[in-house]
């Protein structure tokens, strides 16, 4: 039976051929026709994909529209990725070098309605791990390279009964803070958990650094290619 011109059916049948050849040309180029999509769309999903898929190997700049999630405030600007949080979110930082978490969570500083990602330059990334046993945290981090240096770990805080970090509800606080549970109080002292999420080594430095530690920290340091 012929159908009509402009049914329904001769819809249905041209978006169903549609999907598979963009389906077919998606796998056989490896992803390229949803990456090309999410680039222009700017999904905050696409954008962590691309990044996953691609920030080990170049510097990403993520263009992001949207608001601060405290003051409304619109946003439209360029940032540095440092690293995909979540599947909906990415850590940046400003051109003053602030950070923030970018996307549609409510832990987001940064809601955003559109994030599209670029490459920049070609990267290598070296890995370091430190280990600390009642150890100086500024003696950890003094000679780490004070750029483009993340630092990511727990470390359990000692004689810490003095410890506040200094927060900033519009930015990401790379450094959190919980009691030590089963830790008895002897003599007075303490014990404190803290929680580093891509903490710059001058920010472990002013904020830990006059403290003994134990734990391990994961040290990730981009270099940028010329």
């Amino acid at each position: 039976m012929r159908l009509s011109t402009g049914s329904g059916a001769e819809v249905f049948v041209f978006v169903a051929l549609l999907a598979v050849a963009i389906a077919t040309i998606n796998i056989n180029s490896n992803g390229g026709v949803l990456t090309a999509f999410n680039k222009v769309l700017g999904v905050p999903s696409g954008a962590v994909e691309i990044v996953g898929e691609e920030g080990s190997k170049y510097l990403m700049i993520a263009q992001i529209r949207g608001r601060n999630a405290i003051t409304q405030q619109r946003i439209d600007a360029s940032f540095e990725v440092i690293k995909p949080l979540t599947q909906n979110d990415l850590l940046v930082k400003d051109k003053q070098g602030i950070v923030y978490r970018a996307g549609v969570s409510q832990e987001s500083q940064i809601l955003a309605s559109q994030i599209q990602v670029q490459r920049s330059s070609p990267i290598s990334v070296q890995l370091q791990s430190i280990n600390l046993d009642s150890d100086d945290v500024y003696a950890a981090v003094e000679n780490l390279p004070p750029e483009r240096t993340y630092i990511t770990g727990t470390l359990t805080i000692e004689d810490s009964e003095d410890l506040q970090l200094r927060t900033n509800p519009q930015q990401f606080n790379s450094i959190t803070l919980q009691p030590a549970q089963g830790y008895a109080m002897a003599e007075g002292r303490s014990k404190t958990i803290a929680h580093l999420v891509s903490a710059s080594p001058q920010e472990v430095a002013q904020q830990l650094g006059s403290y003994f530690a134990t734990g391990s920290l994961i040290v990730r340091t981009i270099n940028v290619r010329s």
